[in-house]
């Protein structure tokens, strides 16, 4: 038989072979193939479960922020470079009924009416709760940093606040961190696009 025993164990007495790979009956056993118990395998699977879960742990952890967001505009650094919050929009096509996908930018447009603004400053990607309250950031919530060309940082760690939604404008404050190079905090106003 041509099973590699390291792959996949070692064969029960009932599967013994003959020399012309014909089956031969052997005990009253299960046709069944037996777990692998070797040291080697024993301490490879400890060693993939304990490198996933550093990988987990080293994901980031919600947290609810360690104090309250600023009232002063929008403001802070990504890839390494100041940045302040000019311009907000929504994207109706990525927005769903529970979120509006929203972009915070560091140039001034004309918000809903202007096709692909300046990003060359870095801009600000979140999916904002539709409804007012305190959010803490997370897997499942987070922000991302976006540095032109294409370096994308998501910060999992701090809080977004929704204070008002109209049905032009949604408002808030916004305390996110993924790095030292990566950070901000502060309020915002953007518009929804229909």
């Amino acid at each position: 038989m041509l099973l590699h025993p390291l792959v996949f164990g070692r064969l029960s007495p009932a599967l013994e072979t003959t020399p012309s790979n014909k089956f031969r009956p052997g005990r009253t056993h299960h046709r069944t193939m037996e777990p692998m118990r070797t040291p080697v395998f024993g301490w490879l699977s400890g060693s993939i479960f304990l490198c996933c879960a550093f990988l987990f742990a080293g994901c980031g952890s919600s947290d609810s922020g360690s104090g309250a967001t600023s009232t002063q505009a929008l403001s802070g650094k990504i890839g390494g470079k100041t940045w302040t919050f000019a311009t907000g929009e929504t994207d109706s096509y990525l927005s769903d009924g529970n979120t509006l996908f929203t972009t915070l930018y560091a140039s001034t447009f004309a918000a809903c009416n202007t096709f692909m603004p300046d990003t060359s400053a870095g801009t600000i990607i979140a999916s904002l709760p539709r409804k007012t309250g305190s959010y803490g950031l997370s897997l499942s919530m987070n922000v991302t940093f976006y540095n032109p060309p294409g370096d994308n940082w998501v910060a999992t760690r701090g809080s977004l606040e929704i204070t008002e939604v109209t049905d032009t404008t949604i408002s808030g404050g916004l305390t996110a961190t993924y790095n030292g190079d990566n950070t901000a905090d502060g309020r915002f106003t953007a518009s929804i696009c229909p």
